[in-house]
């Protein structure tokens, strides 16, 4: 019997040699080159990138289906329709602010500054001029006045103006690549008048009956020697130069660390920054009558007339917010955040994740 095979061959009036009509192997990955070629242009970077995370597998079913085995793995195949591209909005680059605009931030803040320093020293030395009032004023009462006014006068302005109150941290800012100079310069201008104001305002109202004038100019203090019954310096103008100078630099990097340097305890920078105030104040009033800060010698000075040994209250400051700076400056270009990593960690486990070289934490 004589069968036609109709699924093997092809009829020979054709002209063709029969061949077998097994289809060849095809590649998995022929489908997807071939939807690819169909798709638009607009949806191509989208298809580009399913490719590549879909290569290694379809790699594997390629090798294999070459060999003639099955494929290991069902590969999903891309819908050959096209679809709609994401419709992408590209923001415009953020405008550089105009130079009035930039002058008029730079007015307001250093406003807040000039305010923030009329604050703190109308609170320090009224405090001061209130305890003259009772009694001798003790060093300790000086010194919680000035710490927790200063602590004060920051949180006020810290969200206007970063609080600096001081031009020794302006200039120590400055130097550690943290404050333009032009920023600067006007809030010492700035907190030089806020001095001014607040030091004038506590020689007006509290003055007092009893004859208790302005106490608040920065010299070189003296004492009485027992044995002569002579006024002595307490120190020297050298020795109250480096004074100043150690005390200053010791503010400003405790400004530069707890404020400047984002973390989590900088909420506690005003309290910080008082509270090293008030070590401050114990430590050089016996002997300058602590000064730290250019804009409150100043302040003090025009309103009493005293001047004798001013220069010390500038210069000092200036030599410790130079070496602040520079310490800072230090301290970041080793990458100091790699040294102790993890201070700022949720957990064990946190604290413990390598960092990269910028001093973050890999997630």
């Amino acid at each position: 019997m004589a069968h036609q095979r109709t699924d093997s061959s092809v009829p020979s009036s054709a002209g063709v040699t029969p061949t077998s009509t097994t289809p060849p192997i095809l590649s998995p990955i022929e489908p997807v080159r071939s939807a690819t070629s169909s798709l638009s242009h607009d949806s191509g970077a989208a298809t580009l990138r399913a490719i590549d995370k879909l290569r290694p597998s379809l790699t594997a079913i390629d090798e294999g289906a070459k060999d003639g085995a099955e494929p290991p793995v069902s590969v999903p195949m891309l819908s050959t329709s096209t679809a709609t591209p994401p419709i992408i909005t590209l923001s415009p680059p953020a405008k550089k602010p105009s130079y009035l605009e930039a002058a008029r931030s730079l007015v307001l803040r250093s406003l807040a500054e000039a305010l923030g320093m009329f604050v703190f020293l109308f609170l320090a030395l009224g405090g001061v001029q209130a305890a003259l009032a009772r009694s001798q004023a003790p060093a300790l009462e000086i010194a919680v006045v000035f710490g927790l006014g200063l602590a004060t006068a920051i949180a006020l302005t810290y969200r206007i103006s970063g609080g600096a109150l001081n031009p020794a941290v302006n200039f120590g800012l400055a130097i550690a690549g943290a404050m333009p100079v032009s920023t600067a310069l006007a809030y010492t201008v700035a907190q030089c008048a806020g001095g001014i104001a607040g030091c004038a305002l506590v020689s007006a109202l509290f003055d007092g009956p009893n004859g208790k004038s302005f106490k608040g100019a920065n010299t070189i203090q003296s004492f009485t020697d027992p044995s002569t019954g002579a006024s002595v310096p307490a120190c020297t103008p050298v020795q109250a130069l480096f004074i100043e100078a150690v005390l200053t630099m010791g503010l400003v990097l405790t400004v530069l660390f707890q404020a400047v340097e984002k973390h989590r305890a900088t909420f506690m920078a005003p309290l910080t920054i008082g509270l090293y105030v008030f070590i401050a104040h114990l430590i050089s009033l016996p002997y300058t009558n602590t000064s730290i800060n250019p804009a409150r010698s100043l302040g003090a000075s025009v309103v009493t007339g005293v001047w004798s040994d001013h220069w010390i209250f500038w210069a000092g400051p200036a030599i410790g917010g130079l070496l602040a700076g520079s310490i800072h400056r230090f301290f970041k270009g080793v990458k100091y955040t790699t040294l102790n990593p993890g201070q700022d960690a949720d957990s064990d486990a946190d604290a413990a994740k390598p960092l990269l070289t910028n001093g973050d934490s890999v997630v």
